[in-house]
């Protein structure tokens, strides 16, 4: 469930916004403000590590 909602493939409803907050101990309006600021930010650049590429 969780790769899903990571991925986009699912939406999120509003108790699993509830469960979700409640695992990570902190309220929904909070983890709502979280999402909403990593959202501003906009994506981030990719890392680029030494050494041959994994995979």
């Amino acid at each position: 469930y969780v790769s899903g909602l990571e991925r986009c493939n699912i939406k999120a409803s509003v108790v699993a916004l509830g469960w979700g907050a409640e695992v990570m101990k902190v309220s929904p309006a909070e983890l709502m403000a979280r999402e909403e600021r990593e959202i501003a930010q906009g994506p981030a650049k990719p890392q680029k590590e030494t050494g041959r590429p994994k995979g």
